[in-house]
Parts: structure tokens; sequence; C-alpha cells
């Protein structure tokens, strides 16, 4: 298949069998297989990846490694040290590795006892009650038959908890990755009744905020295999129109709007 998002990503987690031999040492390669798994379409496995770039396999690996091992797993990326919020800004369009502090996380945020330094990934954002929340892939949770530990795949911290344990590390993909199905599509588009404006082209993507009917926006892109909804007249589609709300790509059903040139 081929992932449109990163939270459509299997999670990656250390205690898979391609995992060893050192598993307590391969957060950062587990989150780089994750990272990469999203762009390539393809899983790797995680000592693989490791080997890459490490060949001490009983300690923790350098932003610098993990960038190394990204990069020879065919994702342009860099390793940076940035600030909060422009981590949130970077994880609107692409999964982000990060380098954490785990004794600043509280419960029950971190259900497990190990508090060190840990690697996760940033998969997106999302806005709760005008509260800023990063959703994040951490690959101490679960087990090789693929069930989750303590937490859904998807941890989602508030900035709050988050920031006072990120140490600004970071292993950044150079571009969003590019989706073969969605193409330049710039229209005026009329919203025909009240329609839903989501975080990404599916039913199960956070609702941004509602259009009345009426409202219009440019569109910018054009999703056509997109998540199945019910148009007007009960038929399934799968088309989707992406606009740009507050600096981010934002997606409306496209059955529901009316479209003109823009």
């Amino acid at each position: 298949m081929t992932y449109t998002n990163p939270l459509q990503v299997p999670p990656t987690f250390q205690s898979r069998p391609d995992s060893a031999p050192s598993k307590s040492f391969n957060c950062g390669p587990s989150s780089v297989t994750h990272i990469a798994r999203y762009y390539r379409d393809r899983d790797f496995g995680i000592y693989a990846t490791r080997r890459l770039a490490v060949s001490n396999d009983r300690r923790g690996t350098l932003p610098s490694e993990r960038a190394a091992m990204l990069t020879k797993r065919g994702v342009k990326c860099k390793a940076d040290h940035i600030g909060g919020s422009q981590l949130l800004t970077l994880v609107r369009t692409r999964p982000v590795s990060v380098a954490m502090d785990m004794s600043k996380i509280p419960y029950p945020y971190r259900r497990y006892g190990f508090s060190g330094m840990h690697e996760l990934v940033a998969v997106a954002t999302r806005s709760t009650s005008s509260v800023a929340e990063i959703g994040f892939m951490d690959p101490n949770y679960g087990w090789p038959d693929g069930k989750t530990g303590y937490l859904p795949r998807t941890i989602w911290m508030p900035y709050k908890v988050w920031f006072p344990a990120f140490t600004g590390w970071a292993v950044i993909p150079d571009a969003a990755k590019v989706i073969v199905t969605r193409t330049k599509h710039v229209r005026r588009c009329t919203a025909k009744q009240a329609v839903n404006v989501r975080s990404g082209p599916r039913l199960t993507a956070t609702r941004i905020t509602t259009l009345a009917k009426g409202a219009t926006f440019r569109s910018t892109l054009l999703e056509t295999k997109g998540g199945a909804y019910v148009g007007p007249g009960g038929k399934t589609r799968t088309d989707w129109v992406g606009y740009t709300r507050k600096g981010r790509t934002v997606w409306v059903a496209r059955a529901y709007v009316k479209e003109a040139s823009a």
C-alpha cells in the first residue's frame, strides 16, 4: 500500500525480533525504521538499519548516526537542534525523530520504568479544546505479535507535557512525502452545504472546523484515492480537495463543493 499519512504506518516496536541483539539500545534505529517505512512504503529490519551506521551493539545512537541510517534507507534528512515551535511546524508535514528525556514525561503518558534518553517519532499534530498536541510513536510500547502495550500506538501529548522532555535534537526528513495520487488542483470552491474540514483526506482524520453553506476557499490539491465517504445520492467516493488554512493543508470531501476556475 501507499502510506498517505504517518498515522497510517503500523507501529514499530523495539521488541520485534529484527531488533536483536541489543534491543534496549535500538530506540533510534526503530524510529528511523518507522520513518523509512512511511516514505518508502516498505518495512526494514531494525537491527539491519542500525548496522548501516553503527558497529557497536551496546550503546545508544547519536543524531548524526540516525541521520546516516535514514539517508541510507533512501530518505534525505538532517540532524539538527531545533525549538519546540519549530517541531510543531515541521510535524504538520512530515514525521520527525526526536530525542526525549523520559524522566520528565509523567504518568499516564509513560507507564514503564525506563526514564533515560529515548528516541520517539513525532507523527502528527492536532488541537483539542485549543490545546496543541503532538502524537508520538514510542518504540518501547508493544510486542512482536503486534499488540500494543499500555497505550494506543499513538500517544498524544500536550505541549506542556512533551516540551520539558524535548532535548531539541531531531532527525528531520528534508521534505514532505510526495504522494503520487495527489495532483495540483487550483480551483475556487464553494460549499454546497455545511461540510467538515479535516486534517487529512479521510473521515477518520481530525475535524479542524466546519464550513457553512456558501463558504468559499481556493483549493491547491486533489487527492483521488483518499478515504471513502458517501456523497450526495448515496454514491461512495474517495476524492478530496485540499487547501491551505493557517499554514497547513486541510481537506474537504470533493462531492460537497462546487468548483470554478480560480
